[in-house]
């Protein structure tokens, strides 16, 4: 544990940060996908960088300010960083042992989490990739990332409460159709596994190769991205090799084990 001269609000958010900040270039190591860094990392969706700027000042009472600021109130505030601390503390004590109980505080930190998106909706817009992104980033049993599902399993008394919670507050953008805009085509986002998709990335990567394809899947290993033309099965230049229907089979023959991965699906006009 830190210094508590050096605390930035409690020991579970100091260390949250640190993760953060110290495992922010390495997005698929272990440590930046641990529940501690991913509350950061959904703060930072909600809030953006400020917040770790704050971190790195010290500055608690700015902290406050800055998650207040889309009507999250006080008490809320104060719930929260509690809320964290006990999670955090309970966390450690179980450490050791072999079979770690269940943690009554995992699923509150979500809520807290959610209802901090909401206000921030309800104030100024989200676009639907960020909200599908944070809804990818929350511990459910539903998730597709494994790790995320497994750990949700092992420490929620209800794994299946938070997914249930965010559909409720209108979070999970998987009820209707997502669409990203590529070089002004339009693409139906059809599975995003784990914040596969970096829409930045895909400007670049997306040439006049894919044009021709009805489906692109891109998938992530060694920090690197790689995309792949597939058709529909009623295409007349579908082939076994880039059949949509064979999918499945080619995450996991062809795929890093656990790899982020998306599918999208071209729209036409």
């Amino acid at each position: 544990m830190q210094e508590e001269n050096n605390l930035f609000i409690n020991h579970s958010l100091s260390e949250a940060f640190r993760l953060y900040v110290t495992n922010k270039d390495k997005k698929n190591s272990l440590d930046f996908n641990k529940f501690l860094c991913c509350i950061v990392r959904m703060l930072v969706m909600i809030y953006g960088e400020e917040i770790v700027e704050l971190y790195k000042k010290n500055d608690g009472e700015s902290f406050d300010n800055v998650i207040a600021k889309y009507g999250f109130d006080e008490e809320n505030i104060d719930n929260f960083e509690v809320i964290c601390e006990k999670f955090y503390l309970f966390d450690n004590r179980q450490s050791t042992r072999a079979i770690k109980k269940k943690n009554k505080y995992f699923n509150f930190i979500q809520k807290y989490l959610i209802d901090m998106m909401v206000k921030r909706k309800a104030v100024l817009p989200v676009d639907s990739t960020t909200l599908n992104d944070f809804y990818n980033m929350l511990f459910t049993a539903n998730n597709d990332d494994f790790y995320r599902k497994s750990t949700a399993v092992l420490l929620a008394y209800n794994p299946y409460e938070i997914d249930d919670y965010a559909k409720k507050q209108g979070i999970v953008v998987g009820l209707g159709m997502k669409i990203i805009t590529i070089k002004n085509v339009d693409f139906e986002v059809k599975k995003i596994v784990n914040d596969a998709i970096d829409k930045e990335l895909l400007e670049e990567k997306i040439t006049e190769y894919f044009d021709d394809y009805d489906y692109i899947v891109g998938d992530w290993a060694y920090g690197k991205l790689r995309l792949k033309g597939f058709y529909d099965s009623k295409n007349k230049k579908c082939k076994k090799i880039n059949d949509i229907a064979n999918l499945e089979e080619y995450i996991e023959n062809s795929c890093a084990y656990g790899c982020k991965w998306f599918q999208i699906k071209r729209k036409k006009n």
